[in-house]
């Protein structure tokens, strides 16, 4: 049977530390936003795209232009405004463009009560503090989709000292990785509602579970462009790592390590301690070794043949009886 790849390859940057324990639990980290090296990172802290006076003022305009479009009823949110929209909505889509011009000057004059000035700023307050609560606890794993970035080779592992895996999500496995979406970097940073638009269609068009939804993971897949060249991926899990822990581990299946990329200077030794149980996970797993172009600045990989080096397989047999009692993957 083929397996089905509906994700990229995800590509793991570590340090020989890192990718020892991460071979050696057969498992992947996920950590809170508090771990994370970039203080802006998943970090809510406003609510509205401009100050609230001036908001509110853009918001009674834009709540008639509501009012007036073509809205299907059927997406109304059931809250004790609906029967009130859908009754103005089809008065005013009868009206002529003199009565609704009229009628603007009426309705703008007035935010109704769902709109109020207070009410909106007290929701825009406990809105921020759950979010940023609720945030705490979720467990991230961050990943990329390139295993050649320069940078990330010296940022995350270790100089060249350390590796980077790679991991294939298995449709025919339910890889939990097959949940990884890409992350997308603005200039902007991620608020509850970046226009009155925005906020009314949330507050009508969408039930709270999907409003909800939808910032967070406006907050969690959004990045500053100053991280574009990551090109990452991360997988997201609510209520993952609890409040007392930095981070929690999450097992992968054996077939999903597809290939581990050795750094260009990584002692001999640790590539050795990283080659052994990487072949008892998976025996199917590519070993490379990362190498200089001599004239670009550019990297280049050579496959290292593991069954031909005997020092290798002369240090698999002493540890295979160890190793089998410690990793028990899927």
């Amino acid at each position: 049977m083929i397996n089905t790849i509906i994700t990229p390859s995800l590509y793991k940057y570590l340090d020989f530390d890192g990718a020892e324990k991460t071979l050696g639990r057969c498992s992947v980290k996920l950590s809170p936003a508090a771990a994370f090296n970039d203080p802006f990172d998943m970090n809510l802290e406003e609510a509205l795209g401009s100050n609230l006076n001036e908001f509110v003022e853009q918001l009674a305009s834009a709540h008639f232009d509501f009012l007036c479009s073509d809205i299907n009823h059927a997406d109304l949110r059931a809250n004790d405004f609906r029967e009130k929209i859908i009754m103005m909505n089809m008065a005013l889509r009868g009206a002529s463009p003199e009565m609704i011009e009229s009628l603007k000057k009426e309705v703008t004059a007035g935010l109704p009560e769902e709109l109020n000035p207070a009410r909106l700023e007290q929701h825009c307050q406990a809105a921020v503090e759950k979010i940023s609560n609720d945030l705490r606890t979720w467990g991230i794993f961050c990943a990329s989709k390139r295993k050649d970035s320069l940078l990330m080779w010296a940022h995350y592992a270790d100089h060249h000292r350390g590796a980077v895996f790679e991991f294939v999500p298995l449709v025919v496995k339910d890889s939990t990785f097959i949940a990884a979406q890409p992350v997308q970097y603005m200039q902007e940073r991620p608020l509850l509602y970046r226009t009155p638009a925005e906020y009314i269609r949330h507050m009508h068009l969408m039930t709270l579970f999907d409003a909800t939804m939808e910032v967070i993971n406006r907050i969690i897949y959004s990045k500053s462009q100053e991280w574009a060249y990551e090109e990452e991926y991360r997988l997201a899990i609510p209520d993952f790592v609890p409040a007392a822990e930095k981070f929690m581990t999450l097992r992968f299946h054996r077939e999903e390590l597809a290939a581990i990329y050795l750094g260009c200077r990584m002692q001999e030794e640790h590539k050795l301690r990283l080659i052994v149980p990487a072949k008892i996970i998976n025996p199917d797993v590519k070993i490379y070794q990362t190498l200089l172009d001599k004239r670009d600045y550019v990297l280049h990989w050579q496959e290292r043949d593991t069954d031909c080096d005997r020092h290798l397989l002369t240090v698999a047999n002493q540890h295979l009886e160890n190793l089998h009692g410690t990793i028990n993957a899927p």
